[in-house]
This record gives C-alpha cells, sequence and structure tokens, in this order.
C-alpha cells in the first residue's frame, strides 16, 4: 500500500520503478507469491496519469505495460497448465487494456501505434484458442468467469487495436444462440462485443432468426438490467438496419423499438 501510495503522488517514478523490477512477474506459476505479484504490476499501470496541458487524447498510447507483462507473459499466462495461471492471466489483461485506452478513455491508436502494441499483448490466435478450450470444458462459475473476462478483453481488443482484432475474424454474432443460457458476465461480455462502434456507419444484414429470437430472449427473460439494455440496442441496430421496419413514418430505430415495446414474456413461446 505504501509503494501504491509514492506511485500515485509521484507518477514520475513509476517508469524507474517498473524498470528496475525487470520481469519477477514473466515466469508464469500457481503460487500466492505470482498471483501477488501479478495484482500489484496491474494496480501500478492502473494509477492515474498526470497528463500535460492538451494531452489529454493522447493518454491512451503513452502508457505501456511494464517490462514483466509483456506478450511472453500472457501467452505462457494464457496457455498454462494450471487454471490459476490461467484465471490470474485473463483476470490481469482486462484491467491492463483497460489502461491503455480500450475503455474508450482516450482516441484510438494510430495503426503505428496499434503495431507496436500488438507486441506487447497477447496475438488475437492466443486468445481465440484460450476462449475455445473454456467453451469446451464443463460449465462452473470459475470457467464462466474466466470466459466472460476473456469476451470483455477481445471487446477492448475491437475498441484499442480495430485492425489486430479483425486479423482474428471473430464471428461474434455467432456467439448468440447459446447465450440465454450463458452466465450474466458471459451474457454481457459477448454482446459488448456484438454493440455497433461509434461511427462504423453502414447497414446491418438480415440476422438469422436463431440469433434474433436470442436477443428477444435476453430483453425478455433476463433479470440484469445491463443484459437487457445490451440485448435491446443490438436487436434495434439489427432490425433498423436490414431494412425490416423501413417505410414507416418514423425513423427505422425508432419504429425497431415501438416493436420491441410491443413484446411481452408471453410471446416467448413464439420465440423459442
Amino acid at each position: 500500500q505504501l509503494a501504491l501510495a509514492l506511485l500515485a503522488a509521484l507518477p514520475g517514478l513509476r517508469a524507474a520503478y517498473l524498470q528496475a523490477r525487470g520481469d519477477a512477474a514473466l515466469d508464469p506459476k500457481p503460487t500466492r507469491q505470482w498471483v501477488v505479484e501479478v495484482a500489484f504490476l496491474v494496480r501500478v499501470v492502473g494509477l492515474p496519469q498526470l497528463q500535460r496541458c492538451g494531452a489529454a487524447s493522447e493518454a491512451a498510447v503513452q502508457r505501456a505495460p511494464p517490462p514483466g507483462l509483456g506478450r511472453q507473459f500472457w501467452s505462457r499466462g494464457l496457455q498454462h497448465s494450471s487454471l490459476l495461471v490461467r484465471a490470474t492471466t485473463v483476470n490481469a489483461l482486462v484491467p491492463v487494456l483497460a489502461s491503455l485506452g480500450g475503455d474508450g478513455g482516450g482516441r484510438v491508436p494510430t495503426a503505428e501505434e496499434q503495431q507496436s502494441l500488438r507486441w506487447a499483448l497477447p496475438d488475437m490466435q492466443t486468445l481465440l484458442t484460450a476462449r475455445s478450450k473454456l467453451q469446451a470444458a464443463s460449465a462452473s462459475r470459475l470457467l464462466s468467469l474466466m470466459h466472460g473476462r476473456l469476451l470483455h478483453a477481445l471487446a477492448l481488443y475491437r475498441t484499442l487495436m480495430p485492425a489486430v482484432f479483425a486479423e482474428g475474424r471473430l464471428q461474434a454474432r455467432a456467439l448468440v444462440p447459446g447465450l440465454p443460457s450463458a452466465a450474466p458476465l458471459v451474457q454481457q461480455s459477448a454482446l459488448r462485443l456484438l454493440l455497433p462502434q461509434q461511427g462504423g456507419g453502414g447497414g446491418a444484414e438480415l440476422p438469422p432468426a436463431a440469433e434474433l429470437c436470442g436477443l428477444l430472449q435476453m430483453t425478455l427473460h433476463t433479470q440484469h438490467r445491463e443484459t437487457r439494455r445490451l440485448a435491446r440496442a443490438i436487436a434495434v441496430h439489427l432490425l433498423a438496419g436490414c431494412g425490416a421496419v423501413s417505410g414507416c413514418s418514423h425513423s427505422p430505430e425508432a419504429e425497431a423499438s415501438i416493436w420491441l415495446e410491443g413484446l411481452s414474456p408471453a410471446t416467448a413461446p413464439l420465440l423459442a
């Protein structure tokens, strides 16, 4: 706590402090000391940055993961045989990506900056392989948590490094049919991957029936407000963009919203 307080008060010391620590967390191992070490480094990375006047939009790309949290660390951790190590690695990745600007708090890095960041972070194939293994494993609370955090990391990749994210060719909408029965964290993280990006432009294609039904089931049955909000926003975007509600006096988005308002739990059997 004392070290964190000093580094928070003296941000100019952080780079030198992290460099002096070297690659202390580089070798993932299922020990309490390693888990504590990773948690501490992640908290240091997440400390508020002091910004120069007029440099607020550059804050996202002024940061970089410390030496111990480079690509080799992420690759080893995500592919480790220990479930504890894999869970700790996935849980650390989300706040690190958010601190780099993946939470949308800063401008999207340029293509050159994305190329620089990609070598400090796990590649898309490593993330997608880790996700496939989680999908194939038997369900448990811990595995659901890991799956949700991994999907959250992918959503942050899409914001922070859209060009790198595109290389993974992830068909996010293929996740929808199984979402109504998934854990709430998995639902919300997957739905964030489906949210239309600001300024993306272009209309949506006509969604498959199973996909649209899955979204509508979540707007009707979930008890989690955030899941309902995300599912509804995506359903409105798809219905308005594919032309299914065009030709009305309202805008397509307004007409889609009115149509969704008319649904009730009584219509659930029709969506099965």
